[in-house]
């Protein structure tokens, strides 16, 4: 038996309408020369005909594997497919995304350096950059590229990262199925925490299809948010230097803004909680976890949201009622069913 360069981990979950182009996408990227790639798909209890699909698919490529399982969520999907990998090098992607024709050629000469992680789709980098030995700059550096928060920015797709599989069991990455909300970056910023070597890269491979998720109320965000922040505080803590404070900050001010967008403004604007009960949580919840350090930072202005810079000016003078109020409006003038 041949051994395997690569495992593409797809989760899928009532992914009937974009799953055949996804495939067929990646099947192209790789010239379907499919000898030393395995293509292992998780389904998480569709309830359309997305079995059906990649059932078919299997049938016709002997590298496509499907396994059906009740559904968990996407975290417990990808720990799954990790489980039954057998490449050298994993990979992770969603459903309904794409992938740049050509990617072999170049992928194997990558890893025939032997980096813990590779960063593809990397904007403004001219060439790659190989770190063998990585320091704490580094990882840092890589972090905020990670976060878009530096000249140098990776696209925000899953697929954009690729990790030795050895250096995943040693490390015993996988992600948390608490986490609902952003699991994947907490997975790639533990994983350059951990890292011995690192190759970022400009090569495009990963096409990320525009966005058609809305972060919608569901009751385990708020647990899902506050164990992730539990998480990154314990990360940064291991780094004694302003990037990594501003790397913590930058988390705060998407997670809280999250907060606000998909737990605590739809239970006001449902009438399910009063405006005053959302924002006395919200305080006791900033002053518990330490959010206020965030809300000064105005460095980050220019990566969030349109709406956000106002939220954080608001929160720094913690004007909680009035952001709730201000969000209810937007999310009504939009249109927006949380």
């Amino acid at each position: 038996m041949q051994d395997i360069d690569l495992s593409v981990i797809i989760p899928t979950y009532n992914s009937e309408k974009y799953i055949d182009k996804t495939l067929n996408s990646l099947l192209t990227s790789f010239n379907y020369q499919l000898e030393r790639i395995e293509v292992i798909i998780i389904d998480d209890g569709s309830e359309d005909r997305t079995v059906d699909i990649i059932n078919e698919y299997a049938k016709q490529y002997a590298t496509i594997s499907v396994y059906v399982q009740n559904h968990h969520g996407v975290s417990c999907a990808r720990n799954a497919g990790l489980k039954r990998a057998g490449g050298k090098y994993v990979l992770f992607s969603d459903s309904d995304d794409l992938f740049e024709i050509g990617f072999l050629g170049f992928f194997k000469k990558q890893v025939s350096l032997s980096p813990d992680i590779i960063l593809e789709d990397v904007k403004n980098l001219k060439e790659d950059i190989f770190w063998e030995n990585l320091t704490d700059e580094q990882a840092l550096y890589a972090m905020q590229v990670n976060l878009r928060v530096s000249k140098v920015q990776l696209d925000w797709g899953i697929g954009s990262r690729i990790y030795k599989r050895e250096f995943l069991m040693e490390q015993n990455l996988t992600f948390d199925p608490h986490i609902v909300v952003s699991e994947d970056l907490l997975f790639i910023l533990e994983a350059i925490s951990k890292a011995r070597s690192l190759l970022i890269s400009p090569r495009k491979f990963y096409l990320l299809q525009e966005s058609h998720t809305l972060f919608r109320y569901n009751k385990l965000n708020l647990r899902s948010e506050l164990e992730f922040r539990r998480k990154m505080s314990q990360l940064v803590s291991q780094y004694q230097v302003p990037e990594a404070r501003d790397i913590n900050n930058r988390t705060k001010l998407t997670g809280f803004i999250f907060l606000i967008d998909s737990y605590y403004g739809p239970l006001y604007s449902n009438r399910k909680i009063s405006l005053n009960q959302a924002s006395s949580d919200l305080r006791a919840i900033t002053d518990k976890y330490f959010y206020d350090t965030a809300f000064g930072e105005r460095k980050f202005d220019n990566y969030l949201s349109r709406k956000a810079p106002i939220y954080r000016k608001l929160l720094k003078h913690r004007l909680y009622k009035p952001v709730l109020l201000l969000n209810r409006m937007i999310d009504f003038l939009f249109k927006i069913q949380r």
